[in-house]
């Protein structure tokens, strides 16, 4: 591109409004005059040109897609993907639940692999709460790539000290080279913030010990790559997930064997006479395990607790009430269809139950009534 066809191409984009100033870059919010498309513009100062080439041909959902690259004689302007959404470093202002902080971590090392796996790696060497955003489609991007840099095997030392103090590795002070393991450490602190509002305050929830090891001071006793990384906070998701499927699994097996030793598991045929006609008794009749132990703390009641007597004639009243409200409840439940043979009840269900009900409760009434004189 000659310089009159890289001049026409950056007129295109008129500015909107200027979103930061600094020496060190400026960024605008454009747009094109041909398409109306609005876009970022950032005019850099000190940038690596070498980053954002490649940047320009990842295609990755977490990351912007970046428009054009023009170089001038004194600067970079880049255009980019405009990003409708939310910094960390907003979301901060609310309460955070730990498991956002988690999954946002997970999706971080995700785009950081399809980085540091690049030839050679591209480290980005600023993580921090506001070059990481949340878009209104709720995609986490990754942003600002003014300070990354591609890693060179055969270099002991960073040329530019660069990054932001408290999430910069300490070997982004001159100490090594930075690598993807300088991309860790800077993860470990932004997890500790958003899980505990502070750069210093040592998180002493289930997510510690991972950041705990991201912020070695060697970069030998970190994590090696972002893909160890996010096996460990994945499992911080999956962990209660996979236990409340294990805790059910068990409880279901309770169950069916529960039912299975009851011989009343539903669409299973009892193995013996006795057992079927056991199944017949209202509340074993469905498998339920519930109706089951109501059901037969019911019966133990009536049998244990309703034929108490302290005399002949006290027991004889506690029987017959016994008698009366087992009628009740092979009635009202059709024991053996009695429902359909009961006559009466056939034509109205509701007036037939109450009527014969009335008659049970009346024959035990007189009973015992008769018992008292």
């Amino acid at each position: 591109m000659d310089q009159l066809e890289q001049e026409y191409q950056i007129s295109l984009y008129e500015t909107l409004v200027e979103l930061n100033h600094s020496p060190k870059s400026d960024v605008l919010l454009v747009q094109n005059s041909l398409t109306s498309k609005i876009y970022i513009k950032k005019i850099l100062k000190n940038y690596n040109l070498d980053v954002y080439r490649k940047l320009q041909h990842i295609k990755n959902r977490h990351l912007p897609k970046i428009e054009e690259i023009f170089e001038c004689e004194d600067c970079l302007i880049v255009i980019e993907e405009f990003i409708n959404g939310r910094t960390l470093q907003e979301y901060m202002n609310e309460p955070l639940d730990e498991s956002f902080a988690i999954k946002c971590g997970i999706r971080l090392c995700e785009v950081l692999e399809v980085l540091h796996n690049q030839k050679p790696p591209i480290i980005h060497r600023d993580i921090k709460p506001s070059n990481v955003m949340i878009s209104a489609d709720g995609v986490l991007k990754l942003i600002d790539f003014d300070v990354s840099r591609v890693y060179q095997n055969n270099r002991q030392l960073d040329t530019h000290i660069l990054g932001t103090k408290g999430y910069a590795s300490p070997e982004q002070f001159g100490f090594e080279q930075t690598d993807a393991r300088s991309d860790i450490y800077s993860i470990g602190v932004l997890l500790n913030v958003l899980t505990t509002g502070d750069m210093y305050q040592k998180n002493r929830s289930k997510i510690g010990r991972i950041i705990d090891k991201c912020t070695k001071l060697s970069p030998n006793d970190r994590y090696q790559n972002v893909h160890e990384l996010k096996s460990d906070l994945s499992k911080l998701i999956h962990r209660p997930i996979e236990l409340k499927e294990s805790l059910i699994r068990q409880q279901v097996n309770l169950y069916l064997s529960c039912l299975d030793f009851l011989n009343i598991l539903p669409n299973k045929e009892p193995k013996n006479l006795v057992l079927k006609e056991i199944r017949q008794i209202p509340g074993y009749r469905r498998g339920n395990l519930l109706f089951v132990i109501i059901a037969t703390l019911w019966y133990l009641f009536l049998i244990f607790g309703g034929t108490q007597g302290t005399s002949i004639i006290t027991w004889i009243e506690n029987v017959s009430l016994v008698i009366c409200l087992i009628s009740m409840t092979l009635l009202n439940s059709n024991y053996k269809q009695l429902q359909q043979r009961l006559p009466g009840i056939k034509d109205n269900l509701l007036t037939g139950l109450m009527v014969y009900n009335f008659i049970i409760f009346m024959i035990w009434g007189l009973l015992n009534d008769f018992l008292k004189r």
